[in-house]
């Protein structure tokens, strides 16, 4: 399958396994679970608590303890959006808080509201756990897709992939910043680690 990859994708895929190595360097590889999440999991949730309890779980299976505040939106253009809150003392960080927002015309599907909140919450493990920058905003173009890319890759694993191949399988849609194909070449290199 490699020799069906462009010069481009290839050089994508060789970023993906060093950033792997990183990731590992930092956490460990069993930090991350080793079972993935199915879908009827996240879908008994959603009918049981609805998409509240799809977020529970999933900022539980990251091991964020931090403030996170969820609500549903119709004031943004995109699937979803996280933001943080950072309060400082004498100019120094002293502790973050994150918001959530996640567009309204996706919180009737639990397949599109794991794959959002999944992906969201990786930002907060990016940048708590792996000391990278919050970068959601910055107007650094490459510096965002490398964090975006980043969250994709552990969104993945993390075991939420399926979701994001299934929403942009389905509809069409990615939520991250990698297309189909890439999706696909990251679930296959994850699952062989």
């Amino acid at each position: 399958m490699f020799d069906n990859l462009s010069v481009d994708e290839m050089a994508l895929e060789g970023w993906i396994y060093k950033k792997l190595d990183e990731i590992y360097k930092k956490l460990g590889k069993n930090y991350f679970s080793d079972i993935s999440t199915k879908a009827w999991e996240m879908a008994d949730l959603f009918n049981e608590y609805g998409w509240r309890g799809i977020f529970n779980e999933i900022l539980k299976r990251l091991y964020l303890t931090c403030p996170v505040n969820v609500y549903e939106s119709s004031n943004i253009d995109k699937p979803g959006i996280c933001k943080i809150n950072t309060t400082y003392r004498n100019n120094i960080p002293e502790s973050n808080e994150y918001t959530i927002e996640i567009n309204k015309i996706f919180i009737h599907n639990p397949i599109f509201v794991t794959a959002i909140l999944a992906h969201e919450l990786c930002h907060i493990v990016s940048y708590e756990k792996l000391d990278y920058k919050f970068v959601i905003y910055t107007e650094n173009e490459k510096e965002k897709l490398e964090n975006e890319r980043l969250v994709d890759l552990l969104v993945f694993l993390f075991g939420f992939g399926d979701f994001q191949l299934r929403a942009s399988r389905d509809e069409h849609i990615t939520f991250g910043y990698f297309d189909q194909k890439m999706f696909e070449r990251i679930c296959l290199i994850v699952s062989k680690i």
